[in-house]
């Protein structure tokens, strides 16, 4: 869960109160560690992409890809530097969520 703006300004009376609401966004934040089909890590700055080509998030160290809002299980390409898919990202969530935790973890291969 995340909130889309924590800041608010009031001004209240001396002995009043102020009901604040903030606008909660429900995501699902997940670490990926993908490997290639040959068991090696995906290399440190390969772009990842979601089905309409729009930049997610770069791979770092261990083929880690860190996916701030899957959502329901989109699809996830490796792309080049010049945005050309190389190979599509499989992996499983868990069926439910964990909410106490900031983020799942799962593993991916880049097919």
């Amino acid at each position: 869960m995340e909130l889309a703006n924590g800041i608010k300004n009031i001004t209240v009376a001396h002995s009043a109160f102020r009901v604040l609401d903030f606008n909660v966004l429900n995501t699902r934040r997940v670490m990926l560690a993908v490997k290639r089909p040959d068991g090696s890590w995906l290399p440190k700055g390969t772009s990842i992409v979601d089905e309409k080509n729009n930049y997610l998030v770069s791979a770092v160290d261990s083929g880690r890809v860190f996916i701030t809002d899957v959502g329901d299980n989109p699809a996830l390409y490796a792309a080049d530097d010049d945005m050309n898919r190389l190979c599509r990202i499989h992996y499983t969530l868990q069926k439910t969520q964990d909410k106490e935790a900031f983020y799942e973890t799962a593993k991916g291969v880049c097919q």
